[in-house]
C-alpha cells in the first residue's frame, strides 16, 4: 500500500514538474514572440515614417522641378465647389450656352494687318519691303483702260533663314612708277589671327551658344546643311579665345563697376557639371552671379549681371570677391555668407540681407506636404509683408523705410510671436521645426529692410538671372575645362546684361568685336559696356500684353 502511495506521489510530482516546465516554456515562447512582435512593430513604424519622409521629399522635388509656382502657397478657393451631380438650374448657369454662342458667332476676319495699320509687335526699326501687285500694263484687268488710283495695304511678316557665305575680298596691287615696284593694299586686321573667321561669324556662333542655348554639336549640324564643315571643338576653341582675349577686359570693367559703384547687389550661385580630366567623369562646379537692379528704389544705375565660374562653393570665393567693399548684399542664407558684416573683418562694411522668399518656400512646402495650419498662418503673414511692398516699389529709399516702419513692423512682430508660440509643438528635426529655426536664426538679416529703403524682401532678381544658365546647362550637359567655364561666365555676363538693357546680342557683339579689331585703346573700353551700346544696337520693340 505504501509503495502504491509513494508511486502515486512520485507521478504527481513528475506531473507537476512537467506542467510547470511546459508553462515556463509557453511563457518563454510568449515573451519571445511578444519581443519579436514589438521589434517588428517598431520596424514597421520606422519604415512607415521613412516612406512618408521620402514621399514628401519626392513630392517637393517634383514640385520644384516641374511647377512654375514652386514657392507660392496653394490658392484658396473663393467659393466651395459644387458637386458634379448637382442639378443645373437657371440660377446656376453652365458653360454650354456660352460655348454655343461662341460657335454661333460668325468668324471674324483674321487678317489684322490690312488697312495700313502696323501691328503692335512691329518695332520702329523693322525693315519694310514694298511688293507691287498689279497688272503688267498697270491698267484695269477688264481691259477697259482704267489706271491705278491707289493701293490696298496688306502686311505680312516674312523670314529669310540665316545664310552663311564666303566673302572674297580682292585687295588691289598697284604698279608704283615712282618707286618702280608693286605696292599692295594693307589687309584688314582680324579678331583671330591666322583664321578665316569674320566678326559677324564669331558673333553668330557665340550668340547661338550663349544667348539662344544651342550646343556646338547642333550648330555643327546646322552649318553642314549650309555646306560648311566646322568641327564643334574648333568652334569652342574660337569662342574661348574671343572671350578670354577680346571680352575679358570688358568683363573686368563690368565686375569692378558693379562692386565699386553699386549701393546694393544680389548674389547667388548654381551648379554646373565640369569634365574631370583623365577619368571621363564629371564633377560639380559652381557659377556665381552678381546682379544689380536698382529700379525697386528708383536708382539710376543701369542693370547688369556678372557671372563667375568657380570649382567649389567654399566661403573664400565669396570673401575674396567682397573683401573691403561697402555695399548691401542680398543672398539666400547659405552659410558661406556668414562672415559678411562681421566686425573687425575685411567684410565689416557689408550689409548682409537674407531672403523672405526662401522662408516662404519652407512653409509652403509644409502646406503642400502636411496641410499645416500653422504654416498657412505664417505664409499669410508673409503675404501681408509683400502687400506692403507693392505700392512702394520704385519709390525713394526714405519713403520706403518710413512706410515699412508704420506697416511692416507690426506684421513682423506677429510673425515672431507666432513662431515662438508654436515652436514647442514640433520636434527640432521635423521640417516644420527646421523652418521655424531657419527664421529665428536669420531674424536680423530678414528684418533689416524695415530700416533701410535700399533693401528688398527677397533675392529673386538674381535667381531669375540663372534661367539662361540652366537652359544652357541642360543643353550642353557639362563644361569641358576651367577655361571653358571662364569663357562661359564672361560671354554670359555680356549677353545677359544686354538683355537687361534691351540690346540686340548679335549687333552688340559685332560692334564690340569691330571696336576691338580696330585696336580701340584700353582706356576707352568703358564705352563698350552693354549699357553704353549705341542706338544702332538697341532693341525697340513695344511690349505686348
Amino acid at each position: 500500500m505504501d509503495t502504491i502511495q509513494d508511486a502515486c506521489a512520485s507521478l504527481a510530482g513528475h506531473r507537476d514538474n512537467f506542467v510547470r516546465d511546459k508553462a515556463e516554456e509557453i511563457a518563454s515562447a510568449d515573451r519571445l514572440r511578444s519581443g519579436e512582435h514589438m521589434k517588428l512593430q517598431a520596424r514597421i513604424t520606422h519604415l512607415a515614417a521613412e516612406v512618408k519622409t521620402l514621399r514628401k521629399a519626392l513630392k517637393k522635388a517634383n514640385h520644384r522641378l516641374y511647377s512654375p509656382t514652386a514657392d507660392r502657397p496653394p490658392q484658396k478657393a473663393d467659393t466651395a465647389e459644387a458637386p458634379q451631380d448637382a442639378p443645373i438650374t437657371d440660377d446656376a448657369p453652365h458653360a454650354e450656352p456660352a460655348q454655343a454662342i461662341a460657335i454661333a458667332q460668325p468668324a471674324r476676319r483674321t487678317n489684322a494687318y490690312r488697312g495700313g495699320r502696323a501691328p503692335k509687335t512691329f518695332g520702329l526699326g523693322v525693315e519694310e519691303r514694298e511688293i507691287l501687285i498689279e497688272t503688267p500694263d498697270r491698267t484695269c484687268p477688264c481691259s477697259c483702260g482704267g489706271g491705278i488710283r491707289g493701293y490696298d495695304i496688306d502686311r505680312t511678316v516674312e523670314c529669310i533663314p540665316a545664310q552663311y557665305y564666303v566673302a572674297v575680298r580682292k585687295y588691289a596691287r598697284y604698279r608704283c612708277r615712282r618707286e618702280d615696284r608693286i605696292i599692295g593694299t594693307r589687309f584688314e586686321a582680324r579678331i583671330l589671327a591666322q583664321t578665316g573667321m569674320s566678326t559677324s561669324f564669331l558673333a553668330q556662333i557665340m550668340c547661338l551658344r550663349y544667348a539662344w542655348y544651342l550646343p556646338w554639336f547642333r550648330q555643327e549640324q546646322i552649318m553642314v546643311a549650309q555646306g560648311f564643315r566646322f568641327q564643334r571643338s574648333t568652334m569652342a576653341r574660337w569662342a574661348s579665345r574671343v572671350a578670354l582675349e577680346a571680352f575679358k577686359p570688358i568683363y573686368d570693367l563690368m565686375l569692378e563697376n558693379l562692386l565699386a559703384r553699386s549701393a546694393r547687389l544680389f548674389m547667388d550661385e548654381t551648379t554646373v557639371k565640369q569634365l574631370s580630366p583623365g577619368d571621363g567623369k564629371t564633377r560639380t562646379s559652381y557659377m556665381y552671379a552678381l546682379h544689380r537692379d536698382d529700379r525697386s528704389f528708383g536708382g539710376n544705375l543701369p542693370p547688369g549681371t556678372v557671372y563667375l565660374s568657380r570649382r567649389t562653393r567654399a566661403m573664400y570665393n565669396i570673401n575674396q570677391l567682397l573683401a573691403d567693399r561697402s555695399l548691401i548684399v542680398h543672398h539666400d542664407g547659405y552659410a558661406g555668407y556668414g562672415h559678411l558684416g562681421r566686425a573687425e573683418t575685411p567684410y565689416a562694411h557689408i550689409v548682409s540681407v537674407d531672403c523672405w522668399a526662401h522662408v516662404r518656400r519652407l512653409f509652403t512646402d509644409e502646406i503642400k506636404a502636411e496641410k499645416s495650419l500653422y504654416a498657412t498662418e505664417i505664409v499669410d503673414l508673409i503675404a501681408e509683408l509683400y502687400a506692403v511692398e507693392k505700392p512702394i516699389n520704385g519709390k525713394a529709399p526714405d519713403v520706403r523705410a518710413e512706410i515699412r516702419q508704420r506697416q511692416s513692423v507690426p506684421i513682423l512682430d506677429r510673425i515672431r510671436f507666432r513662431l515662438a508660440e508654436v515652436e514647442n509643438k514640433y520636434l527640432g528635426k521635423s521640417d516644420m521645426g527646421k523652418a521655424i529655426r531657419y527664421v529665428q536664426d536669420r531674424w536680423t538679416g530678414l528684418t533689416r529692410f524695415v530700416e533701410n529703403g535700399y533693401i528688398d524682401l527677397d533675392n529673386n532678381p538674381v535667381e531669375r538671372q540663372f534661367k539662361q544658365t540652366i537652359l544652357l546647362r541642360n543643353n550642353v550637359l557639362f563644361i569641358g575645362s576651367d577655361e571653358g567655364g571662364e569663357a562661359w561666365a564672361i560671354t554670359s555676363s555680356l549677353l545677359q546684361s544686354y538683355k537687361l538693357n534691351r540690346v540686340d546680342p548679335h549687333r552688340y557683339l559685332v560692334w564690340v568685336l569691330e571696336q576691338v579689331r580696330a585696336r580701340k585703346p584700353r582706356a576707352e573700353y568703358a564705352e563698350l559696356l552693354p549699357w553704353n551700346a549705341p542706338l544702332s544696337c538697341r532693341i525697340d520693340v513695344p511690349r505686348t500684353r
